[in-house]
């Protein structure tokens, strides 16, 4: 697995992975626009990689607000409980200090993953 900074070129991917509900059935955005994405790539705020494996995957997000810097991510369904979540928290976990999460109460596997690596996360609805 490879996480690489996101390009325009990935854009096409995230149009995939959000035009499906399953994929984003927890997440706070449901649907992504091209137009969007562009506007999310250039905010000075927010750091984007997409996670490779031979194609990409999926894709990680930081947010810098404030002292704090919020993880979020999206893997495609068809990779779900592989471990993947996993690796990348770990990995951005290392680059990044101050990490935070917000997480739905539902999404119990990244609310383990999370507490595994010592994360603090405010649960949403």
């Amino acid at each position: 697995m490879k996480i690489k900074k996101t390009t325009i070129n990935d854009i096409p991917y995230f149009i995939k992975w959000f035009s499906d509900s399953e994929n984003t059935r927890f997440m706070i955005t449901k649907k992504l626009t091209k137009k969007q994405m562009l506007k999310f790539l250039n905010d000075e705020n927010r750091c984007f990689y997409t996670i490779w494996l031979d194609k990409p995957i999926g894709y990680c997000q930081i947010r810098f607000i404030k002292n704090t810097k919020r993880i979020g991510l999206l893997i495609d369904k068809k990779y779900w409980g592989k471990g993947y979540a996993q690796q990348i928290i770990k990995k951005m976990k290392l680059k990044y200090k101050n990490l935070t999460a917000e997480c739905f109460n539902l999404n119990k596997p990244i609310q383990h993953i999370l507490n595994k690596f010592d994360i603090k996360f405010k649960i949403i609805n």
